[in-house]
């Protein structure tokens, strides 16, 4: 056989091989959950090429939460819980050290005085503890955010509480190297003394930005606030966002440090989701809103994270279901899906394809106040096997008006060493998307059979069950996305098969309760 015959043939099978790994399927959604607990992932760090380190809350009920590796095909190697008797500690953030170790940010909260520590654990990647250090003031403290400096600091934000009494904070951060040594702690506080930091970023000079939430103008509503110093905390300046429309509060998700200043992303009630692009000084470069999707939690531990594409574009995940890449040059749009469950982080895996992370109930198996983990893995354009739909919002100019604000700095808290147990967590999983809520008992057969028209649409909303009489008697119940029960009532189908009931836009779980099943739904309201 000649050589040039040969060489082709070679060619032709390494071409085939070629389109056979590229047609190669990995995408899939899984549902974790333990036992008697809620699980739910709060923030995750790549550890190896598409392996995940994640952190999560136990659940309500548990006082604890956990640390857990996964790899890519969505498979848990370990889940540890840290424990320690006298104290919940519940971890908030983690982050990967230059030397291929974990940091774990922990809050840590007394039964016997009911005060607030920041613990900072040192793990490497078999969960093995190298350090613990304890962070504490006489005020109590709680940390929200955490990132690593280009030198290898630990940078940590959140609050501090003048007393234990009330709920007046002071806005934390926190310098520390990298064998655990507190550089410095500093509060910074407005007069209005409600103040907590969300998140932070070292910017490229060195300088470092917290964005955070400060009192609006009522006892009920919150201002973002963004504020600056230098590597060694002294405040450069501080602006707070000017309330606009008729509902004055907004709420930030995350920092990111850019080439040319920072990204911040948040939600504003009257505008919704949104993300801003800013210089150095805090001016914006440009600010955009994402529509009718928003922070379904006023709380930073189900906050949805930022990240950075490998080719610099932005990946945002926000509490209301949404995920999206953004171009980091101008904010438009690449993808974007609405995801259902509350979607908290993306990370992108070496074959282009990504992690979607959430938390449930809309994608939960079990109880409907115990919300699980969703792990759904996508293409490299962010398509799904399920859980996951095309949306297309409407993108529009954000009016980021911010103006300067006043604080005061002071310096406060000591660190010492610290040491708490590990305990060995398993995992129940399910394969699949779950759209439904509720007992692991019911029926997979019968939570297809209710439908509701129109979907996706704007009340009234139809709904339909061929299997019911119109004298049979049911219970209807409609739950938000955060599980709480909104509509519940009992009679005959006939007359609950109209739902008026005005809602707002966002997703719900429609669950029917007959004699015969309980039958379910999702409802996307536009």
């Amino acid at each position: 056989m000649k050589k040039t015959t040969i060489l082709f043939l070679f060619g032709l099978l390494l071409a085939q091989l070629s389109v056979f790994s590229q047609q190669e399927d990995l995408r899939f959604s899984k549902v974790f959950y333990e036992q008697y607990n809620g699980f739910h992932v709060l923030a995750s760090v790549k550890a190896g090429q598409d392996s995940l380190m994640m952190i999560n809350n136990g659940g309500p009920y548990s006082g604890s939460g956990g640390v857990q590796l996964m790899d890519g095909e969505g498979e848990f190697h370990w889940l540890k819980s840290p424990r320690r008797d006298g104290a919940d500690l519940i971890p908030i953030d983690i982050i990967r050290t230059a030397d291929q170790n974990f940091l774990i940010c922990i809050n840590e909260t007394s039964y016997s005085s009911s005060k607030n520590a920041i613990l900072l654990a040192k793990i490497n990647l078999e969960g093995e503890i190298i350090w613990v250090k304890k962070f504490e003031d006489e005020m109590g403290t709680s940390a929200s955010g955490m990132v690593l400096s280009a030198s290898g600091d630990i940078l940590i934000t959140g609050h501090a509480k003048p007393n234990l009494t009330n709920n007046d904070k002071g806005l934390l951060l926190l310098r520390i190297s990298s064998e655990g040594v507190l550089l410095w702690a500093k509060t910074y506080s407005t007069p209005m003394l409600r103040d907590r930091g969300i998140a932070v970023a070292e910017l490229t000079t060195g300088e470092l930005v917290v964005g955070g939430l400060a009192k609006g103008d009522d006892e009920y509503s919150n201002e973002i606030s963004i504020i600056k110093t230098d590597a060694d905390g002294n405040l450069l300046w501080a602006k707070q966002k000017l309330p606009s429309g008729l509902y004055k509060n907004t709420l930030v998700n995350d920092l990111l440090a850019s080439p040319d200043g920072f990204y911040l992303s948040g939600s504003d009630v009257s505008d919704g989701a949104t993300c801003i692009s800013f210089n150095g000084d805090g001016e914006s470069i440009w600010s955009i809103a994402l529509g009718e999707v928003w922070n379904n939690y006023d709380e930073s531990v189900y906050r949805g994270r930022m990240a950075l594409a490998s080719d610099g574009d932005l990946l945002l995940s926000y509490g209301g279901g949404l995920a999206c890449r953004l171009d980091s040059a101008n904010g438009a749009f690449i993808w974007s899906y609405l995801v259902f469950m509350q979607q908290l982080a993306i990370q992108q895996l070496s074959d282009g394809g990504y992690i979607f992370i959430g938390v449930g109930p809309l994608i939960g198996v079990k109880d409907v106040y115990e919300p699980q983990t969703g792990i759904v893995r996508t293409n490299a354009m962010g398509e799904s096997l399920g859980c996951l739909e095309d949306i297309i919002l409407d993108q529009r100019e954000y009016f980021a008006d911010f103006a300067a604000a006043i604080y005061t700095v002071e310096t406060l808290g000591t660190m010492t060493d610290y040491s708490f147990q590990w305990v060995d967590v398993s995992l129940n999983s399910f394969d699949g998307c779950v759209d439904i809520l509720g007992a692991l008992e019911e029926s997979s057969d019968a939570t297809n059979a209710l439908t509701v028209y129109p979907n996706p649409g704007k009340e009234p909303f139809r709904l339909m069950q061929e299997e019911l009489q119109p004298e049979s008697q049911v219970q209807l119940l409609v739950y938000n996305s955060k599980g709480q029960v909104i509509l519940n009532r009992e009679g005959v189908w006939s007359e609950l098969q109209l739902v008026e009931k005005q809602l707002s836009a966002g997703i719900y779980l429609i669950q029917l309760r007959t004699k015969i099943g309980v039958f379910a739904t999702r409802l996307v309201v536009e």
